[in-house]
């Protein structure tokens, strides 16, 4: 197996997150004001690169720095994908539930 070791892969998959999130801000800023929540989806892979990092020092950082901030870092990611989902199709009934989420996680 070309890939045996499951840190590479990670680290491999958040690059390739990052890169794709610095497409979609250049998206977002060449794009029609009408296009919305290109703004919401470029930050969501970068928290999700941010929790995988913090996930890789688990067991050289303190448990809540390793385990419980990269947990709560993936939910406002999810969260903030499908805001920006809503915000795309101009959909609210979903969007007044994102910080009682938030807040039940923390």
């Amino acid at each position: 197996m070309l890939f045996s070791d499951l840190r590479t892969v990670v680290a491999i998959a958040g690059v390739m997150g990052c890169l794709m999130s610095i497409i979609l801000y250049a998206l977002k800023r060449t794009y029609p004001k009408s296009i919305k929540g290109l703004g919401e989806w470029a930050v969501f892979p970068t928290l999700s690169f941010l929790a995988s990092v913090l996930y890789g020092m688990q067991g050289t950082w303190h448990h809540l720095l390793s385990m419980a901030l990269p947990n709560l870092l993936l939910v406002i990611a999810i969260l903030t994908y499908i805001r920006g989902t809503c915000k795309h199709f101009e959909e609210d009934s979903i969007a007044r539930f994102v910080y009682p989420i938030t807040l039940g996680t923390l």
